[in-house]
């Protein structure tokens, strides 16, 4: 990047460089900045310093995308009895992971209503927002759901489901983000949200499901249209799963990755992919982990439990391609000959080739760089949380929650 050298160089000089992309009007370049993914918009800021003020602007921020922040979950404590007291949504930063880039998300500025951090049940997350889930104290087994943008501190409740909680297994929250340039009225109509249902309570099979959508703004039945070997598919909440491209995709505990549609109207299992050396699991391999990163979809699993292996396997061309194996016991992961492999996968950055995992009794967040080889131990969780541990990347533009209300 000949210009951009010259542009610091100049810079360092004071003036600003007499380049194309010195004579571009701000509001052009802003329609740049605004077309680009995290990781690009971080390399404009060599350019000039112009564009870099342009970028790192907090009133510009809002039509930008943000780098990858962290992970939210719920933590808990407990009385001088060691019985729960109350719980607390929590966040896990990876700042420091990504060269201190990004806001600071501070869960405890969230404007919930009173009481409402006790009733905190599940969470998920889907394009910048959280689906939260409480349950209502009054009416048994009653379940509330609302959406909440934690970085504009806004939270929405919406309808009640129509089920009653004991057989909700886990709930899932879809959005399609507007392209860039729509209008605000244009993406009211982005969101589902998928409960599913199990077929007796305390089973996880789930053989039907409750669909929210914000265009009818009411719920509706459907029964899945997953099955291995004649059975529904088992889904709990710490099942991961990503949306992508008007798709769902979901890792339950049978060798099958299970996707549908946004409507409902098309259901897809596909095998998961396998390592040719698999040595072999006592009760089957663990579900996996599918996400997202750079826009590609990948499914990482450990195939070979004893040898202490994590494979990294991407969509590509309707097939699923190799793409990293990482031994763990070089990223401080530890053996216990009763428990087997102490590390749980939580994810993928979106924007770069970063894994994340839990690793250890005391719940260690570690990421492995597979671009370059390196893996870090980030921070410590503790003991008083638990899963799911959702992804978290950050959006300042007009939320959800604020439509419900103007809807409203």
């Amino acid at each position: 990047m000949e210009g951009a050298e010259g542009s610091e160089a100049d810079d360092a000089g004071g003036r600003e460089p007499d380049s194309a992309a010195s004579r571009l009007t701000d509001d052009l370049i802003l329609q740049i900045l605004s077309q680009l993914p995290a990781r690009s918009l971080h390399r404009f800021r060599c350019v000039s310093r112009h564009w870099r003020d342009h970028i790192c602007s907090p009133d510009n921020r809002r039509r930008m995308a943000q780098t990858f922040a962290g992970f939210f979950y719920i933590g808990w404590t407990c009385d001088d009895n060691n019985i729960l007291s109350d719980k607390f949504l929590h966040f896990a930063s990876v700042r420091a992971n990504n060269g201190g880039e990004g806001p600071v998300i501070d869960p405890s500025a969230l404007s919930f209503p009173p009481g409402y951090h006790a009733r905190l049940y599940r969470i998920d997350s889907c394009n910048n927002h959280l689906l939260i889930r409480t349950w209502d104290p009054v009416v048994r087994f009653a379940t509330n759901y609302a959406v909440c943008n934690p970085a504009t501190d806004e939270l929405s409740p919406l309808p009640d489901s129509p089920t009653l909680s004991e057989r909700c297994t886990t709930a899932r929250l879809l959005f399609d983000p507007p392209s860039a340039g729509a209008s605000s009225s244009s993406s009211r109509r982005s969101y589902r949200i998928f409960e599913f249902q199990c077929d007796d309570v305390g089973s996880y099979r789930c053989p039907d499901v409750w669909i929210y959508s914000t265009e009818t703004r009411a719920w509706t039945y459907k029964q899945c249209g997953w099955a291995h070997d004649g059975d529904p598919v088992t889904l709990a909440d710490d099942t991961s799963g990503v949306y992508h491209r008007g798709m769902l995709h979901l890792c339950p505990k049978e060798p099958v990755i299970a996707s549908v549609d946004r409507d409902g109207n098309k259901w897809i299992t596909t095998p998961k992919p396998a390592d040719p050396g698999d040595d072999g699991f006592l009760g089957g391999p663990p579900p996996g982990h599918i996400g997202v990163s750079q826009g590609r979809v990948q499914f990482l699993n450990t195939p070979e439990y004893n040898h202490l292996k994590m494979c990294v396997w991407e969509r590509d061309k309707g097939r699923w391609v190799p793409k990293h194996s990482i031994d763990l016991r070089e990223l401080f992961v530890t053996w216990d000959s009763r428990l087997g492999l102490n590390c749980r996968l939580l994810g993928v950055n979106p924007d770069r080739g970063m894994v994340y995992f839990l690793q250890g009794q005391h719940n260690k967040l570690a990421s492995y760089d597979t671009e370059r080889g390196e893996g870090r131990i980030i921070c410590e969780l503790g003991f008083n949380n638990y899963t799911p541990y959702v992804a978290y990347s950050p959006s300042f533009a007009l939320s959800f929650a604020r439509t419900l209300r103007e809807d409203q």
